[in-house]
């Protein structure tokens, strides 16, 4: 099993603030190490806010737990800020559930990782962000 409890603690190459342990980390559930999930990437083109990155998404919504495996496998995947699917170069990467928009950036001054989640709002992210969302196709 992969639980996010476990892994989502703040450590050498992993900085994890508390609201995305509360918003998101205390409603996920541990997942089968071998579990798939497939997702699909846009990058934005222009700033924009919440409202307007979901009014372009259809089935964006990420579930706790498994928000939780993929940005745990996707950092895995990509440790000391090596190149991946997960932009490094201080843009953000997205993830929305129901509840919130998680952010997942490389911290170029800490050498590391780090994790928050974010109230759905007003917040304007930056042109060139990415924004992930589960695989609709087949």
């Amino acid at each position: 099993k992969r639980n996010p409890d476990t892994f989502f603690k703040t450590r050498s190459g992993l900085y994890v603030w508390d609201d995305f342990r509360s918003r998101v980390v205390a409603k996920a559930s541990p997942i089968d190490a071998g579990a798939k999930f497939r997702i699909e990437r846009r990058d934005l083109i222009r700033d924009a806010k919440d409202s307007e990155v979901e009014g372009v998404l259809t089935n964006h919504l990420f579930e706790e737990s498994a928000v939780c495996a993929v940005i745990a496998e996707l950092i895995s995947k990509q440790p000391n800020g090596k190149a991946g699917t997960l932009l490094n170069n201080g843009y953000a990467n997205l993830f929305y559930t129901s509840s919130c928009v998680v952010c997942v950036g490389w911290r170029v001054y800490y050498r590391g990782w780090g994790v928050r989640a974010w109230r759905r709002g007003d917040r304007r992210w930056n042109a060139g962000s990415h924004v992930f969302s589960p695989a609709t196709a087949a």
